[in-house]
């Protein structure tokens, strides 16, 4: 929070009260930690949510796998043509 206010050249309540005002207007999500003095700006996402990103992921990086696969053994194939 202190590091916030000073980046805003703003004492640290009236940093506070404006970001309050910008949580409740919906116009930034943050999470202020009073006890901590910190600012959480990344929404935590679900388990499930996450779940399905990395599985996407997984899933994309998984075709392109397949990808290089088939392109690597059409240049041995033609490779292999070219010496014959």
């Amino acid at each position: 929070m202190n590091r916030f206010a000073g980046l805003l050249d703003l004492e640290a309540l009236t940093a506070e009260i404006i970001l309050a005002k910008l949580v409740s207007s919906r116009m930034i999500y943050a999470k202020i930690d009073r006890p901590l003095g910190m600012i959480y700006f990344a929404k935590i996402k679900p388990a499930d949510e996450v779940l399905n990103s990395w599985s996407s992921k997984v899933d994309s990086l998984l075709s392109l796998m397949v990808k290089t696969n088939h392109l690597i053994s059409k240049e041995e194939m033609l490779l292999n043509i070219v010496q014959k």
